[in-house]
Order: structure tokens, then C-alpha cells, then sequence
């Protein structure tokens, strides 16, 4: 997934470029006087312009959500960011040097190194790991045209059903979203 990824940097690059305000390289005219308000209708037809390329970027955006999601809804646990206390260290540390002392006397320790790594592994449950009504809605959509990538394979067609996805607006209204 990481040429998609160049891709989505890119349109974002382009139409950074062509959405710039006029306003930034005009010419003075009229005494210095600039009018604003004729470079707004520019701008507004440069952003006009690039929303094929806006809806390019976020299906490719989506699509990493998406395979985010995947995962998030695959892992049983993640590592906690709490500290282990004083006692447990020392556990480990002992255990280290058991493993350290095993491949030496293996004769090993010139080409391996023995480590030990306790750590908290917090458990959720498949609801906490579900996303709200609404994006759980768009990812039942999305995954009919971009199924979760769980190994390498040609993405072109994947991501052009997404674009098709985001412009026609089907994925808005799929999910359920309400836009006034």
C-alpha cells in the first residue's frame, strides 16, 4: 500500500498548488489597488476544478481507514503504556540473565543475543473494538469495493471502485449521514 500512499501525497501536493489564492502572485494594478473580490471567483473555479481530484485522494484515504479498521477489528490485544512496577522489572531481569547465561553455555553468544520483554497487554472485546454506527455503516460499503488487503495485489482497480464510490456520493448516503 505504500505507492497509494506517494499517490495521496501527491494529489494533496497538486491541489495545494492549484487551489493557491490568486491573491499570493498577482500583479498590482489600478494604483496598487488589488480587487479581491474577482480573484475570489477564480479561486473558487481552481477548487471547482480540482474536486475529481479531491475525491481521488479521499477514496485512497478512505481505503487506508478502511484497512485500518480491518486490523483494529483483527487484534485481540495492544500493548499498554503502563509501567510495570519495581517487582515485575526485576522478574525480567532475571529471566534475562537466565536466557543470557543459556546461550553462553550454548556457545552461541557470538551470534546471538537472548532478551527478555514483559510488558501489559491490555485485552478488548470485538464490541470495543467496532467504530460508530455510522463509519461501522461506510465500512460495510467500502469493503464491497476495497477489501482489506491481507497480501500484496494490484490495487489500481480497487481504488478507481473507491473514487467512483466518493464522487457519485453513495458512500454518504450509505452510511446513513445526514448532510444539511
Amino acid at each position: 500500500m505504500m505507492i497509494p500512499e506517494y499517490t495521496s501525497a501527491a494529489l494533496t501536493n497538486y491541489i495545494w498548488g492549484q487551489t493557491t489564492p490568486n491573491h499570493l502572485f498577482s500583479l498590482s494594478t489600478d494604483a496598487g489597488q488589488e480587487d479581491h473580490v474577482s480573484m475570489s471567483a477564480g479561486l473558487a473555479i481552481k477548487v471547482w476544478d480540482t474536486l475529481p481530484t479531491l475525491a481521488r485522494l479521499m477514496a485512497i484515504e478512505l481505503s487506508y481507514g478502511a484497512q485500518g479498521a480491518a486490523i483494529r477489528k483483527a487484534q485481540v490485544h495492544f500493548p499498554s503504556k503502563i509501567h510495570l512496577d519495581a517487582e515485575a522489572r526485576a522478574t525480567t531481569e532475571k529471566a534475562r540473565a537466565i536466557y543470557k547465561d543459556e546461550v553462553e553455555q550454548l556457545g552461541l553468544n557470538k551470534h546471538f543475543h537472548a532478551d527478555v520483554v514483559t510488558r501489559l497487554i491490555y485485552h478488548w472485546e470485538p464490541e470495543e473494538r467496532s467504530l460508530s454506527p455510522i463509519c461501522e455503516a461506510a465500512l460495510e460499503r467500502i469493503y464491497v469495493e476495497f477489501k482489506p488487503v491481507t497480501k500484496d495485489r494490484f490495487l489500481h482497480d480497487d481504488l478507481e471502485r473507491m473514487y467512483r464510490l466518493v464522487w457519485s456520493g453513495e458512500l454518504v448516503e450509505s452510511s446513513g449521514a445526514k448532510i444539511e
